[in-house]
């Protein structure tokens, strides 16, 4: 049995004329039957939109007996890359994994420590809202560097790292940054500054990069 037509829809409305679906049109002509679809890289490389940047989730496909097949996507934009197991994969909102798309602008995190895995839940948590409210300004971020438990080092491409905390409100902190972001020069910021610390109510602002022995008690220290 070949593929005959196939209907998209997207967050659960037909929507036969989105690009996604224009392009999954493509696998028309081909087989249905003996064929895993939802995990062939045929029909993944087709979730992904170049101009926009979206990447698309299959829920279900249905197929009929008049070839005729019907995908449920939604849409579920990745947030940001992590190396898992030795595997690149790409975590949405829910914390979903799926493979890695170079093709996708999104920050590397950096857990050398393995700090984000130790408690993977909390820190997605974290890190899901608070990439959320950044919105286009997450396509500015290279870097997320778990330094500690207590400190996240924001690394941008065009500005000063920025410090937050997953213990803190990851809505609060966003908003600290993007009052930062949108209204601070670049051309205006002293050369010898290195970091803007939002774990505090106000910013801070340093010319050295905090280290994560600044996290360890006094008397811990010898």
């Amino acid at each position: 049995m070949k593929i005959n037509n196939i209907h998209c829809f997207i967050d659960n409305q037909l929507l036969d004329s989105a690009q996604v679906c224009i392009q999954l049109q493509s696998l028309k002509g081909g087989r249905i039957l003996l064929r895993n679809l939802a995990d062939e890289k045929e029909v993944l490389e087709k979730l992904f939109i170049t101009e926009t940047q979206e990447i698309y989730t299959i829920k279900s496909i249905q197929a009929s007996l008049n070839g005729s097949l019907t995908f449920n996507l939604e849409t579920s934009p990745p947030l940001y890359r992590l190396e898992q197991h030795g595997e690149l994969l790409l975590f949405n909102k829910s914390g979903q994994g799926r493979k890695n798309d170079d093709r996708v602008i999104l920050p590397l995190v950096i857990d050398k420590n393995g700090l984000f895995e130790k408690d993977f839940n909390l820190n997605h948590s974290f890190l899901a809202g608070f990439l959320t409210n950044l919105g286009e300004d997450l396509y500015r971020i290279e870097e997320i560097r778990f330094i500690s438990p207590t400190m996240i080092r924001i690394v941008f491409k065009d500005f000063l790292d920025f410090l937050v905390e997953p213990q803190q409100n990851p809505q609060q902190q966003a908003l600290r940054l993007q009052r930062v972001l949108h209204n601070l020069n670049p051309n205006q910021i002293d050369l010898s500054l290195q970091e803007i610390d939002l774990r505090f109510d106000l910013p801070v602002m340093r010319s050295f990069e905090s280290s994560d022995s600044a996290d360890f008690p006094i008397d811990s220290l010898e």
